[in-house]
């Protein structure tokens, strides 16, 4: 199989009838509880975490088609970027065209991509059940991998959230608190959470990503020590398709890893959610944790519980 069959192709308008094609084609055969999609969930949606495609995160660069002299579209692959960190997918190629080389010229192509925008981050992640997904990521040859991380997810009933905790301050997070969150986030280095920036939180609140019913500034003795921001997420959105329910998830979070009493801090952060999820009847809140990090380690004493589910982060150079 020669690359001179192959080209690759950017994101036309119109492309996501053949994108979800083959999606369901491929998807179906890694993962049969995964839900069928159509040209227009998919344009909306990602197809595998269920997640709302954000604007200013795809756009036609980052969907590249893999075209086949004579067969047409017969693969595609996605990235998104966020404040300079870019998440790759898995190129989904029809079985007839899926082969080492077809797979690491699509991946190549995002990688490349990532790359040229002065990316500070890039990465993967994946359920850990998706074996033919993972044993492409992990031994292809093409991005060179810093690190591979694997997380478990957790589980908790709303009504365990109500930790008796006493002295925290909860304050509704509005658009006008956004100054005091970004101040807070780059204050010093201890501040743990992932890059923010102000058009992007006064972009998630028209978006409904944010609200001051689901997102909390928490304060101890007049001092912002975290923000804690989660969502609900319906069936089959969820990262588990066999879900009948809704259940609460993490949005956003940043906390003062200095902060004197962190098991403490966690429980005012999980808490910060109860009210909320308690008001829309949502039975229980899941979250994800890195096996080395020291949280899954203590997880048991907050009254967490393992799902069973798993994933494998992997990180590049």
């Amino acid at each position: 199989m020669s690359n001179e069959k192959y080209t690759i192709q950017d994101y036309q308008e119109g492309d996501e009838k053949v994108q979800a094609s083959i999606f369901n084609n491929v998807m179906s055969k890694i993962d049969p509880n995964i839900p069928l999609t159509t040209p227009e969930e998919i344009r909306i949606r990602n197809p595998i975490y269920g997640s709302l495609r954000m604007g200013y995160e795809y756009n036609s660069e980052n969907i590249k088609f893999l075209i086949h002299s004579e067969d047409g579209i017969v693969g595609y692959a996605e990235c998104y970027g966020r404040l300079g960190s870019y998440n790759l997918h898995y190129p989904l190629i029809l079985k007839k065209h899926r082969v080492e080389e077809t797979l690491n010229l699509l991946f190549k192509t995002n990688y490349d991509l990532a790359k040229s925008k002065n990316a500070k981050r890039i990465h993967s992640t994946y359920n850990s059940n998706y074996n033919e997904i993972n044993s492409f990521l992990k031994n292809q040859k093409i991005v060179p991998i810093k690190s591979i991380r694997e997380n478990k997810r957790l589980v908790i009933l709303t009504d365990e959230l109500n930790y008796d905790i006493t002295d925290f301050n909860f304050i509704p997070f509005n658009q006008n608190k956004v100054d005091d969150l970004l101040d807070f986030r780059y204050s010093k280095e201890e501040i743990a959470g992932r890059d923010l920036s102000k058009e992007e939180l006064i972009s998630g609140f028209e978006s409904g990503k944010y609200s001051p019913e689901n997102s909390t500034l928490i304060l101890k003795n007049g001092r912002l020590v975290a923000w804690w921001s989660i969502r609900i997420n319906f069936p089959p959105y969820d990262y588990d398709k066999t879900l009948t329910h809704p259940i609460g998830v993490l949005n956003e979070l940043a906390l003062d890893f200095s902060y004197e009493n962190l098991p403490e801090l966690r429980k005012a952060m999980f808490k910060a959610g109860f009210k909320f999820l308690k008001s829309k009847e949502i039975p229980e809140f899941r979250m994800w944790a890195s096996c080395s990090g020291q949280f899954f380690k203590e997880y048991a004493n907050y009254g967490f519980r393992l799902t069973g589910e798993g994933e494998y982060e992997y990180t590049y150079k």
